[in-house]
This record gives C-alpha cells, structure tokens and sequence, in this order.
C-alpha cells in the first residue's frame, strides 16, 4: 500500500506550481520574515530560504545547496530570478553553475545567511533577527525594499499562473 499524497503519485508541474505560490506569497507577504535552518536546505528548501528577509543556519551542521545541476535538472527562470532578487550574484552563480554545498560557515561569508548559530541557538537568533526588524517600522514602505520583493514575487505568481493554465 503507497501512502497517500507520496511525491510519487503527485503531478510534478502541480508541485511546481504550488512551490511557486508559496514562494511568491511569502516574497508579497509585506512582513518582515526569517528562516531558520537547522539542517540542509535543498534545491526547493533553499528557495524557501530565499524568499525570506533573513536566513539564521546552523553553524556545525546542514548545506544550502541548489544540486539541480548534478541532478541534469533545470532551472526554471523564476527560480533563478527569486535566487537573484534575494541573494548575493557571486553566491548565486556558485550555487547553480557547480552544485557546490555551502556549510554555514561557507553561507554567511557568502552572504547567503545573515547569521549563523550553534544547534541549540538557531530559532532564538532568528526570533532576534525578527525583532529586530521591528525597530523600522518603515521597512515594508520602503521603495527599494518593496521593489526587489515585489518584482520576484510577480515573476513567481505569473509563472505559478501559467503553468496552471497550460494544457497538460
């Protein structure tokens, strides 16, 4: 008996185009958000990273990594421009061109994590790096800020569109 809902019985450009909706919602959220990574970020993990203002990773454990390349995957156009409106570009063309696997170390001097913290301490820096954001409460009516997020959420909820409308 196969579980219900396995990846194995769902339609994959139906998880595209939810992984896509998600990403745009949290990227058009108006809120200031933070991931918290205790272990691996993987491909789709590490784009929900990305769509986040600020990433805490833990500092002896887990990569960030986009393997779509040692996979012979593509990477779709949204999930490049979601990569670049967030992140660093040097950071992002490492990430997609060789696979590599960043350690949290290796992250935050790339600039992929804002911080990073031992096992036990992930979720209470992220609750730190959150409160922070609140003594500006400005941010979210802040041009640039409203720009970068707004323009890759749009290009994530038009392909998320698409694809829900393209024939199958």
């Amino acid at each position: 008996m196969k579980p219900q809902g396995s990846l194995a019985e769902r339609d994959f450009p139906e998880l595209i185009h939810d992984l896509h909706r998600l990403w745009g919602r949290l990227l058009g959220l108006g809120a200031v958000t933070v991931a918290a990574v205790n272990g691996h970020a993987f491909g789709a993990g590490a784009l929900l990273t990305a769509a986040h203002d600020r990433i805490v990773m833990r500092e002896d454990r887990g990569y960030w990594c986009m393997p779509e390349v040692d996979l012979a995957l593509p990477v779709g156009a949204s999930m490049a421009a979601l990569l670049s409106a967030t992140l660093p570009a040097q950071a992002v063309h490492r990430a997609l061109v060789t696979g590599h696997r960043f350690t949290g170390p290796e992250a935050l001097a790339a600039g992929l994590v804002a911080e990073t913290a031992p096992e036990g301490e992930v979720l209470d820096r992220a609750d730190k790096q959150h409160t922070g954001y609140q003594s500006y409460p400005g941010l979210y009516n802040s041009t640039a800020t409203f720009q970068v997020r707004n323009a890759a959420g749009t290009i994530l909820r038009t392909f998320a569109f698409t694809a829900a409308t393209m024939p199958g």
